[in-house]
């Protein structure tokens, strides 16, 4: 993975922090107020749930810009807005 380094532990760990200068700086498009994890661990595998609670910053986000989420070596197993299911088309 660019930007990270493996430890003599096999434990990923972040290089250099990017630097951001305050002329670079925007706000943020969404407001997430609460996030909720929970980890089942297997022996083969790890299934992690989390919800987030959020809000469109509607001061900035005039364009209904998505929300985009970044993750990297994972699958997607379902993904729900509120109690409906969001199928895979549509992300």
């Amino acid at each position: 993975m660019a930007g990270w380094q493996i430890d003599r532990y096999g434990m990923s760990s972040p290089e250099q922090p990017e630097v951001i200068k305050l002329v670079d700086y925007k706000p943020p498009k969404f407001f997430i107020t609460a996030i909720e994890l929970e980890f089942n661990i297997d022996e083969e595998y790890t299934i992690v749930t989390s919800r987030l609670s959020g809000s469109r910053n509607s001061l900035i986000n005039e364009n209904n810009d998505p929300l985009i989420l970044n993750g990297e070596d994972q699958t997607l197993l379902a993904l729900k807005l509120g109690s409906k299911k969001i199928g895979s088309s549509k992300y």
